[in-house]
């Protein structure tokens, strides 16, 4: 049997037998293997058959229904998946981007988790320069199976891992004073963010179910508990705004994000951050599975913050987050 992974051609050869002394099966027609071929031969002790299924690196590509990984890829090689770890890559790795036109080189590294191979490719880190802009270098990116992360005690065991990575410099997600990310124009920013959600969640335009809803992206601050938390959208130029809705994440009898204590929304004045002035049928309401709107004075500004308060032993989460 072909295993659906293996998507070259299939050598196997019979090697140092009497007679006869080799049989090969190697020029299958393109496109026309069969997952199953028959071999027929006297057989005699220590006759042995080997098949070699090539597993050259390949990229895998969710479908397009998934939103999340639009335009993100993953590695496989064989039957195993890979990720990427902070640990191989200069310490970050929701800010790798690996693109279209890279080749995927596999690497035996003997001395590493015991024996494994490892998966190379030339890419780029995102980051800030010292004008806040995204600024891309070159870097080789590693990638070790999946199923071997977070086996390095006091190497960086707590620290990030991806297996989808995007293929563009947009969607990288910056760590460092917090993480940042573009989307639509604007550039999004958090105090902290679970390395399982993303901070793209907070202005896709998906609308949730409800609050417990598990099956879009999302941003929480877990694992931070009890703590005061922000996250941010800072535009190019000054916006005039009135109104902002907030969608809650709560998976209380699933996990340990409940909505806030209590919030409050904030805009940038210059270097100041000043909290915004209600109107008077608004408030900062932490009802579930409802979009919560707060209308204001009118302001302008380049810069708004959503402040929250955790919860005493518990995290929260953001689903969507809209601006008028």
């Amino acid at each position: 049997r072909i295993p659906d992974w293996c998507t070259e051609p299939v050598r196997a050869s019979l090697g140092e037998l009497s007679a006869p002394s080799a049989v090969t099966v190697n020029e299958l027609p393109p496109g026309g293997l069969s997952h199953e071929y028959e071999l027929e031969r006297e057989w005699s002790a220590g006759d042995v058959l080997t098949i070699d299924f090539p597993m050259t690196p390949r990229r895998i590509y969710a479908d397009a229904k998934v939103e999340a990984d639009v335009g993100r890829v993953a590695i496989a090689r064989g039957p195993l998946i890979y990720c990427f770890e902070a640990v191989d890559n200069n310490g970050s790795a929701r800010n790798l981007v690996l693109p279209k036109s890279a080749e995927l080189k596999a690497e035996w590294q003997p001395g590493l988790l015991g024996g494994t191979m490892v998966v190379r490719a030339k890419g780029a880190a995102v980051s800030l320069d010292d004008r806040r802009k995204r600024s891309a270098k070159p870097v080789e990116l590693v990638a070790i199976p999946y199923c071997l992360w977070n086996n390095r005690p006091g190497e960086g065991a707590a620290g990030e891992m991806v297996v989808w990575l995007p293929e563009s410099e947009a969607l990288a997600e910056i760590s460092g004073q917090g993480l940042r990310v573009e989307q639509h124009g604007v550039e999004l920013s958090a105090s902290h963010c679970w390395s399982g959600d993303t901070l793209l969640a907070l202005n896709d335009g998906r609308v949730p179910a409800s609050s417990s809803a598990d099956s879009i992206p999302r941003t929480t601050f877990w694992d931070h508990r009890g703590s005061a938390e922000w996250v941010q959208m800072d535009f190019a130029e000054k916006r005039k705004f009135t109104k902002a809705r907030v969608y809650w994440f709560d998976d209380t009898g699933k996990g340990s994000c409940r909505v806030p204590e209590s919030w409050r929304l904030s805009w940038k004045d210059g270097a100041d951050w000043k909290p915004v002035k209600l109107a008077a049928d608004s408030s900062y309401s932490v009802a579930k599975d409802n979009f919560i709107l707060v209308a204001f004075d009118p302001l302008e500004s380049t810069a708004l913050r959503l402040e929250i308060q955790l919860q005493k032993e518990f995290s929260a989460g953001v689903l969507e987050w809209t601006v008028e």
